[in-house]
């Protein structure tokens, strides 16, 4: 199969570059290379794809301005590309060249700098390695889904005490056969460990956005009855960094019977933290990745009124608890960052006669320019709301001054401040790619640095430079997966490592590989800004 070649332009008729596609042997495997190339800045830059579908017909895309950097560029020497043969693929193509002709342009304008390139970003430059990353990624998250879904059945037999373990031998490395999942035959140590019962429960499948989006049960966070009793189901993980070491609530976005629930979580510390990350201090970060509505679908059902001064009573499910008062104190828009912040207070009554409610003030954190299962247009963008969203959590005061002033926190130990709640409408593609970013910037010390303590010297941190597997020397590795480790190649990339070991934690965190290279473009972005 052989395909037409693809170019790419300065406004209007400057030719930078100009290659052609061809088949591998892999049959939705292409690649591009771009050769020859000029230094100019870049007017009005546009990549142009061309698929021939059929004997006389092309399907073309065009990459707007944004995408690509602003700065005077470096010559393209090459780029690598991942194209599925289907027409509706051929973006992600031109997300590939963009990304590849970034790297090129921050090699070049960093080679000066005291801040080096990591080597493991420019492996986002090989198409195999992508395409096999994310091929090993999403068999092994086969095999946790399949272990999932078998786990009611598993429940029900023990109870009904008929039959004998469904399981097919112990230990080591578990291979993925097909099926349907819940009639694959995995072993029973397997099935508990990524078992999803609750979220998988008759009673709490509504509660779940999405039918094939669920909560391990092993990692799961519950919301509390802010009247006491027993906790509530709510499709949210605590997922912990690989290599910044930071907790996270990762979460669906709320439906309207969720909201309760969710709110409910900061009314009190996170119980779920293990001693050594233990904080006194209420979750008072809600980060928010998707907008309201989508391509004209629903992502995230609103919680709290339009404009300041404003009220609204969240309903709990249950008669035995007492509604959730939400206020909004303050909005302010953050537009280097695409951000708009809505600084919130929440009160529920107490449930002892003549006390005063229980108030928490939170800020909720929405980042407006990432669409659906694609990646922003402006990286930096991104990196600028990561570095806004980790200040806000640790120094909340820098927001608004509602919140106490014992709330800041100037220790640079990644759980200090409380785990943020961040989630995208299904909490598992732009919520894991946000995670994986935030992790490898505190990895490489490419946050702000806290503000000092009073009387004190404000501190740069030292980067201990990211590697697969390692971590903050105060953090304690992670569990080894029960799937056997990563293939060597790719337990070397830190990227890799670290979808694959928030994977563990929650199920299909980063989707696409578009997703996927972005988190390398935002990283070396994060680099260049540093």
């Amino acid at each position: 199969m052989s395909l037409t070649c693809s170019t790419v332009q300065v406004a209007p008729t400057r030719t930078i570059g100009t290659g052609r596609l061809s088949s591998t042997a892999k049959a939705k495997g292409l690649s591009l290379t771009a050769m020859g190339g000029i230094q100019a800045p870049p007017v009005a830059f546009a990549v142009h794809l061309s698929l021939p579908t059929g004997p006389s017909s092309s399907i073309s895309s065009t990459v707007p301005s944004p995408l690509l950097p602003t700065v005077p560029p470096p010559t393209l020497a090459h780029a690598a590309l991942a194209l599925d043969s289907r027409a509706q693929d051929d973006i992600f193509a031109a997300e590939f060249l963009t990304a590849a002709y970034n790297l090129d342009n921050f090699a070049m304008s960093s080679a000066a700098s005291s801040r080096a390139l990591p080597s493991w970003i420019n492996l986002a430059r090989s198409r195999k390695h992508i395409s096999r990353a994310m091929d090993v990624l999403d068999q092994r998250d086969n095999v946790r889904y399949s272990a999932a879904l078998q786990s009611p059945r598993n429940v029900r037999r023990r109870s009904d005490s008929v039959g004998s373990a469904d399981s097919a031998g112990s230990g080591g490395q578990y291979a993925y056969h097909g099926g349907n999942g819940g009639g694959c035959g995995l072993p029973d140590e397997l099935v508990e460990y990524y078992g999803a019962v609750h979220g998988l429960h008759p009673q709490n499948q509504p509660k779940n956005r999405y039918s094939d989006i669920y909560a391990f049960d092993r990692t799961r966070v519950c919301a509390p009855c802010v009247a006491g009793g027993s906790s509530r189901y709510i499709n949210a993980n605590l997922v912990r960094e690989l290599h910044g070491g930071k907790y996270w609530i990762a979460a669906q976005a709320a439906l309207p019977f969720t909201a309760h629930a969710l709110l409910s979580i900061m009314l009190r510390p996170v119980d779920a933290l293990p001693a050594w990350a233990a904080s006194t201090l209420q979750p008072r970060t809600v980060v928010q990745l998707t907008l309201g509505q989508e391509s004209g679908r629903v992502k995230a059902h609103a919680y709290f009124p339009d404009h300041v001064g404003e009220s609204l009573d969240i309903q709990p499910e249950g008669p035995t608890m007492p509604p959730i008062t939400i206020t909004v104190l303050a909005k302010r828009e953050y537009p280097e960052a695409a951000a708009v912040v809505t600084t919130l207070r929440i009160a529920v009554a107490s449930s002892r006669t003549g006390q005063p409610p229980h108030q928490h003030v939170f800020n909720h954190m929405l980042y407006t320019a990432w669409p659906d299962h694609g990646v922003p247009q402006d990286r930096t963008s991104l990196v600028r709301f990561v570095r806004l969203v980790d200040r806000a959590n640790r120094d909340p005061r820098s927001i608004h001054a509602a919140f106490h002033s014992s709330s800041t926190v100037t220790s640079r130990a990644p759980n200090a401040a409380p785990p943020a709640i961040v989630g995208c409408s299904a909490g598992v593609g732009r919520t894991g790619a946000f995670i994986a970013i935030s992790s490898l910037l505190r990895a490489n010390a490419l946050f702000d640095a806290p503000a000092p303590a009073p009387g004190s010297s404000p501190q740069r941190p030292t980067p201990h430079t990211a590697s697969a597997g390692q971590q903050p020397s105060s953090v304690p590795p992670l569990p080894a997966s029960l799937l056997g480790g990563l293939p060597n190649d790719l337990e070397a990339d830190p990227v890799i490592a670290e979808v694959d070991a928030m994977r563990e934690q929650r199920g299909r965190m980063v989707q696409t590989q578009g997703q996927l290279l972005f988190v390398y473009a935002c990283v070396a972005a994060a680099f260049q800004d540093a």
